[in-house]
């Protein structure tokens, strides 16, 4: 099930055992987050490879496993900016033996981070969860560390100002601009569909299910790859079309409000609705499989159906494409 939620989700959790409270230093969870990074990753770096079954890539964030030097967290995730991809947040995850021990760290690091020179202002306390900053709490540079206790997990984020406001402005299509060079399609390809017959004989059942969580996670990779090339795309189409004078800001969000009524793109968005409830049953078959055969039918399906949803998102960005380019034509311009 483990597995399954990582393929869901696009991230899940390890689980490591318990961590005693007598092992917790305060100081050293505060000092865990720094200006330039948190848990040995660096902010600006590019996402850490990871591990398989631990997280991908289809989402913007990359689990990975800490080693003993980092306890009492046995986990990191890394948050990387929406397209050019380099770490913004890194998040550590602690999880105790019980709510008592978990609580306990808690409240040490709370007194290690009040005590922390670095750290010049602190925001509104939240229920279980307090946020230091660096400067002023909305410095468009510096970092902040927050501190949070859910049960008998502790969390630990350190986040760098301005490469959040990076992924924020690129969310948005701000870093796209008329000058910007025509955006270049995702060097990956679509992996191929599962060969014919592969659940057939034992020999290939076996490799073809040991292999299944890696080719649907180079499925996702080549989806979420070609959705962000086509956003930009988008973005910039748009800014071209207000540099020529055809259209302002205002016309561009009306058209993008007009495209999501259109019939047709509500088609695509069905269709490619349609193929993800479909994998999500069929990767939660696979992990309930009573039997070899039967588990190697539900992955099959899987993978055909994270296929269909990618080649379906893929004509829905193509049919969005073409409505710009119709639309500069009717306003008697061109995008080049």
């Amino acid at each position: 099930m483990q597995r399954l939620s990582a393929t869901i989700a696009a991230a899940t959790a390890l689980i490591w055992c318990g961590t005693a409270a007598a092992e917790i230093n305060g100081e050293s969870i505060a000092a865990q987050c720094t200006s330039t990074g948190a848990f040995g990753l660096s902010f600006g770096a590019e996402a850490p490879a990871g591990q398989r079954g631990l997280g991908m890539r289809m989402m913007n964030s990359q689990f990975v496993a800490l080693d003993a030097t980092h306890m009492p967290f046995g986990q990191a995730e890394v948050v990387v900016t929406h397209r050019s991809r380099l770490a913004h947040t890194i998040t550590g995850i602690a999880r105790f033996a019980s709510e008592d021990e978990a609580t306990a760290a808690y409240d040490a690091a709370l007194d290690a981070f009040d005590q922390d020179q670095r750290f010049a202002s602190q925001a509104s306390e939240y229920e279980d969860s307090v946020t230091y900053y660096s400067g002023a709490p909305d410095a468009a540079s510096g970092f902040r560390a927050e501190l949070s206790l859910m049960g008998r997990e502790l969390t630990l984020f350190c986040v760098d100002a301005a490469l959040f406001q990076r992924t924020m402005d690129e969310i948005a299509g701000r870093d796209v601009t008329a000058a910007s060079p025509r955006p270049t399609p995702p060097q990956l390809a679509l992996p191929a569909a599962p060969p014919a017959g592969v659940c057939t004989a034992a020999e290939t059942r076996a490799a073809f299910i040991a292999d299944f969580y890696g080719r649907i996670e180079d499925v996702m990779a080549y989806g979420s790859e070609a959705g962000r090339y086509n956003e930009t795309l988008m973005h910039w189409k748009s800014r071209q079309m207000i540099s020529q004078g055809l259209w302002s800001d205002a016309d561009s969000s009306q058209f993008g409000l007009q495209l999501l009524g259109d019939p047709q793109f509500a088609r695509h968005t069905e269709s490619s609705m349609g193929a993800v409830m479909g994998m999500m049953g069929a990767l939660m078959e696979f992990e309930s499989g009573a039997d070899e055969r039967a588990r190697c039918v539900s992955a099959e399906r899987a993978l055909v159906l994270a296929r269909q949803m990618v080649q379906s998102t893929a004509a829905q960005w193509t049919y969005m494409s073409e409505a710009y380019d119709a639309e500069a034509r009717r306003r008697g311009g061109a995008i080049n």
